[in-house]
Formats: C-alpha cells, sequence, structure tokens
C-alpha cells in the first residue's frame, strides 16, 4: 500500500518537476533610439517560426518591409525595400548579434547585442560605449495552448491516486 502512495507522489512530482518543452513561435520586440541630431526612435516586431538560423560570419538576414512577420516597424522603408538587416559578427570585439535598422531618408542605424541574444528568450540592451541604444525582447509569442509533456505526467499521476482512492472505499 505504501509502495502505491510513493509512487503515486512521485509521479507527481515528476510531473510537476518536468519542464514544458518550447514549442511555438518567437517573438522579437525591438526598441531603440538614434545617436545624432536629430535623435529619434525607432521600434519593430518581427515573428518568426522558431529562433532566427544566424550562424557566427554567415549570411546577412534580410527583412523587408513589407514582410509578413513584420507586423509593425517605425520608421520603415517603403514596402518594397529592406527594412532590417541581421547578423551575427565575430569581426566586432567582443562577437555580436547585430541589427541594422533602415530609416527612409535618414539611412541605416545599427544595434549590437550580446551574442547569442537573438537565439535566447530574455531582454537584452545593446553593448555599453555604442553610440545607438536599444533593448530588444525575445520572447515566446502567444499561440493556443497545446497540452506539454508535464501536463501528460500530471493526469497519468492521477490513475494511481484514483486506484489508491478506490481500493480504500471497498475496504
Amino acid at each position: 500500500m505504501q509502495l502505491k502512495w510513493m509512487i503515486s507522489c512521485v509521479s507527481l512530482a515528476l510531473g510537476l518537476a518536468t519542464p514544458s518543452l518550447f514549442a511555438g513561435p518567437i517573438t522579437y520586440t525591438f526598441t531603440g533610439t538614434t545617436f545624432g541630431v536629430p535623435s529619434h526612435t525607432e521600434t519593430f516586431t518581427l515573428t518568426t517560426p522558431d529562433f532566427l538560423s544566424l550562424p557566427l560570419d554567415g549570411s546577412t538576414l534580410f527583412v523587408p518591409a513589407n514582410s509578413p512577420e513584420l507586423s509593425a516597424c517605425s520608421p520603415c522603408v517603403g514596402p518594397l525595400e529592406t527594412a532590417l538587416f541581421i547578423n551575427r559578427l565575430s569581426t566586432s570585439i567582443p562577437p555580436v548579434d547585430q541589427i541594422q535598422f533602415n530609416d527612409p531618408g535618414t539611412g541605416i542605424f545599427v544595434y549590437q547585442f550580446p551574442l547569442n541574444a537573438l537565439s535566447n528568450l530574455g531582454t537584452y540592451h545593446t553593448r555599453d560605449g555604442w553610440p545607438n541604444v536599444a533593448t530588444l525582447v525575445v520572447a515566446t509569442a502567444a499561440t493556443v495552448a497545446t497540452p506539454e509533456p508535464s501536463t501528460f505526467f500530471v493526469l497519468l499521476s492521477l490513475g494511481p491516486v484514483a486506484a489508491i482512492g478506490r481500493k480504500r472505499i471497498r475496504h
């Protein structure tokens, strides 16, 4: 009898302690301020199916202003132009994840974040000493809830608890 209770408790604890596996889109929310005269605010929200795949010193990712993944962009270039250039560089000291924001008529503004910021959930700030300052929030996008492994383990643990309870009622 004690063994069944122990198995039940272990199953429940395992279910609650099991981290939920990540599944779903990633949202990149950027807010920055340019250096220079006149200084201005730049923002964008980019939602992708997964983290951006950026090999160190690999190809630059070009995001057109009319990309369906780019749900907000201000100020942004015309719809047929490239709004963002995103890459991962080892040539900077220290190596960085870099976002170049293409403003209409005012040029390209560069923002540098810690290496791998674009591949991990969290809130990141441009590196110290860099003239353009920004905050980048990398988060999971709101999605329809689906059962996750921890939910499965919790439901599984209810079986032994119900069986033990049923057996006690019979006696």
